[in-house]
């Protein structure tokens, strides 16, 4: 079985991050999206953006896709920081992999990471090259450019209108006021 991982922020969800998430989702069996985060982030709190108000945006999302599973990871309470350190990266991996919630037989698994940064491909390299042991749930990484739909959620944090149609629909509610006129 194919399976495809993908994993970011959210802050909000744009149209980069489901173009990793729809290839995750076209080239195996099964896709994890993984939301993951930090408490009181000030990039998410300034635009009401919690962790866990990401991650239920995310799983109502993706609720009727059998395909697709979400799954949350808090960096704080895995008491790890933003160093991207190989211990970090075992801790979070291990996490993951935990969150699966599926009996594994790796020999019958194939694990494919699709990441939009490329820090996160050097990353998720030298952790799959790590001894013989190395995460199990690391078989190969794959790069999305993102010339194909240039945005981040820091360019959409700071010019929402400007990329209103790259901002995935739940999460326009965080970037809008309904008024009611009334006379």
């Amino acid at each position: 079985m194919k399976v495809g991982i993908t994993f970011g922020g959210y802050c909000p969800m744009h149209q980069g991050h489901l173009d990793l998430i729809m290839k995750a989702k076209k080239e195996n069996d099964i896709c994890f999206v993984v939301v993951c985060g930090y408490d009181n982030e000030p990039r998410a709190d300034e635009i009401g953006l919690t962790l866990k108000r990401r991650f239920s945006l995310v799983k109502q999302m993706f609720k009727n896709d059998e395909q697709i599973r979400v799954i949350m990871v808090n960096d704080t309470e895995l008491g790890i920081d933003e160093s991207m350190s190989e211990s970090n990266w075992d801790i979070w991996l291990d996490y993951v992999e935990s969150q699966m919630n599926i009996e594994w037989d790796y020999m019958d698994y194939e694990f494919t990471w699709y990441v939009g940064e490329p820090h996160y491909v050097s990353a998720l390299n030298r952790k799959m090259d790590d001894d013989i042991i190395g995460p199990p749930i690391i078989d190969k990484v794959v790069y999305v450019d993102r010339e194909e739909n240039p945005v981040s959620a820091t360019m959409i944090r700071e010019n929402p209108i400007k990329y209103w149609n790259k901002i995935a629909w739940p999460f326009r509610q965080y970037f809008s006021t309904n008024i009611l006129i009334t006379g």
